[in-house]
This record gives C-alpha cells, structure tokens and sequence, in this order.
C-alpha cells in the first residue's frame, strides 16, 4: 500500500500577507459501494480514513467521504468523482479516472 503526497503551496493574499501551506503525506484507506443506475451509468460513493504521515505535515487522521459517477462501455470506464478529507481545516478535490478492464 503506498501513500499520497500533496505539495506544499506559497500563496499571496489579497492585502498582501503571505501564506504557506506545507506539504501533505497520507495513507488513505476506503471502502465502498457501486450501484448500476442503469446498463452502463453507475454511482458510487466510498468512505474511510487517512491517516498522515511525515514530520512536516499534519499528524492525527481525517474522515475521509467521495461520492462518484461513472460509465462503463465494454472494457472501458471513465469516472469523475469528488474527494472530502474532513477535519478541522478539511480540504477536497475532484478526480477523473479511465481505465481499461480485461
């Protein structure tokens, strides 16, 4: 099982002060459910932990929740999905997936 790093970010804001957000290593662990609304259309939605790791990031754990949708045509499968990390100072992002069953 590997880890998921997110790097660090200087930013400026708006009345000038400057800001720094450190970089992130975490070990995310989900488990989930995937529906077929119809022959080829399914929604999913996983949930779980991600535990941090590293000396320059955050420490403890966040709940993890992401809701999902995607299309599967023959081998193919595309899938555009949010991703919550929920804690004090919680963050998310979107994905897109394709892929290739056989």
């Amino acid at each position: 099982m590997g880890y998921m790093r997110f790097g660090g970010q200087k930013f400026t804001t708006d009345n000038g002060m400057t800001a720094e957000y450190g970089a992130i290593q975490a070990i995310p662990v989900r488990v989930g459910l995937k529906y077929k609304l119809v022959s080829v259309l399914y929604a999913k939605l996983e949930a779980g932990s991600a535990n941090f790791a590293g000396d320059d990031g955050p420490s403890g754990s966040a709940f993890i929740v992401s809701p999902g949708i995607g299309i599967r045509i023959l081998m193919f499968d595309i899938q555009g999905k949010y991703e919550g990390w929920i804690r004090e100072n919680g963050f998310g992002f979107f994905g897109l997936k394709a892929s290739l069953n056989f």
